[in-house]
């Protein structure tokens, strides 16, 4: 058979957005500037993200969403990648929400999360029956609660679920949440013993190994890139382990070879919000893997649609598609990038190739 497609499924919500001057400690007050409604989650973002990259790949979404107007916002959100099966999806519950508050002064998010729906979501759902697709990708681990409980053969319920993936010939694609919690390595290495690919940021990479790769000054300490990388792939990543991170991405084969993408500085005012970019990164990885590209490849193609992001508030609206999104990275690595050469949008700047 044939594979071409890949399986997009996992959290799926409506991000408030609410652009704040400074984060404000407890008990203060601080005035929100600008709010923005955009769909959010692993699940609307990539599948988004991926219909713009590259709409000659088959998309099929897999998924819970709420009974209210939440969720058909959500849904309405889907419907927008139009090279996308929607048949996977079910509604049951409440939607699930989440209030982003994000700092001008920083660019920091912060979130307030409501799981709903997204935490019903599980094995049986997914039918891999005479699934002619290539991948599939699901996100996040930690933020699916009937997913990352445990089963007694595989370890958790997202690890049998993977699994099934695999004996049915697909590969698989995880990525994780970045929460304040000790269930990492609980709930992330039984799945990795039946991933693919990992994507994931250095946060999530420090929480999973236990390897230290951010400093008390948040300095990246690239010295622990590469045994965070190797525990990974110790731990089952059977192709490529991946981790993001402003200054540079870095992955990593089953030969254990190291590959790094340098990042971008960007210039001033390009950032208009950082909702996603994690996703958008996942997305042109994932663009790459689909097509049988190199590891290399699949970084840079990262990094770049992760940089298309970045231009407008929400997490799929700066996506291009991936030959443009490579110009734009490009001229961005080289200096060329011109805000005269701009239309605005909504505030925004939006880039015209």
């Amino acid at each position: 058979m044939e594979r071409k497609g890949i399986i997009v499924s996992g959290a799926a919500l409506i991000d408030r957005i609410k652009k704040i001057h400074h984060y404000p400690a407890e008990g203060s007050l601080v005035d929100i500037r600008q709010t923005t409604f955009s769909p959010g989650g692993a699940l609307c973002n990539v599948l988004l993200d991926l219909s713009r990259l590259d709409p000659s790949i088959p998309l099929r979404a897999v998924g819970v969403l709420g009974e209210d107007e939440l969720g058909d916002r959500t849904y309405a959100a889907l419907m927008k990648a139009e090279n996308a099966d929607l048949s996977g999806i079910r509604r049951r519950g409440s939607a699930s929400y989440t209030d982003v508050y994000e700092s001008e002064a920083t660019h920091q998010r912060t979130f307030f999360h409501h799981r709903g729906a997204n935490s019903l979501l599980d094995v049986g759902d997914f039918d891999f029956a005479g699934c002619s697709s290539r991948i599939f990708y699901i996100g996040y681990l930690l933020l699916l609660d009937t997913l990352d409980e445990p089963e007694p053969e595989y370890g958790t319920r997202m690890a049998k679920l993977l699994c099934r993936a695999r004996q049915a010939g697909l590969e698989t694609c995880i990525d994780v949440v970045s929460l304040e919690t000790d269930r990492f390595a609980r709930v992330c290495v039984p799945a990795l013993r039946y991933t693919t690919y990992c994507v994931i940021n250095e946060i999530e990479a420090q929480r999973i190994t236990g390897i230290v790769l951010r400093d008390e000054n948040e300095c990246l300490l690239e010295g622990g890139v590469r045994p965070a990388l190797e525990k990974l792939i110790d731990f089952g990543v059977s192709k490529w382990a991946i981790i993001h991170t402003p200054e540079a991405s870095f992955g990593m084969d089953t030969q254990k070879q190291l590959h790094r993408e340098q990042g971008v500085k960007l210039p001033a005012g390009y950032i208009q919000g950082t909702v996603g970019a994690g996703d958008a990164f996942c997305a042109g990885v994932l663009c790459v893997t689909h097509q049988d590209g190199l590891l290399p490849d699949a970084l840079h193609a990262g990094n770049a649609s992760a940089c298309a992001a970045l231009r407008m508030p929400g997490a799929a609206e700066g996506i291009l598609q991936l030959s443009q999104a490579l110009l734009l990275y490009a001229q961005l690595h080289a200096g060329q990038y011109d805000f005269a050469n701009q239309e605005t949008q909504s505030g925004s700047a939006r880039w015209i190739p």
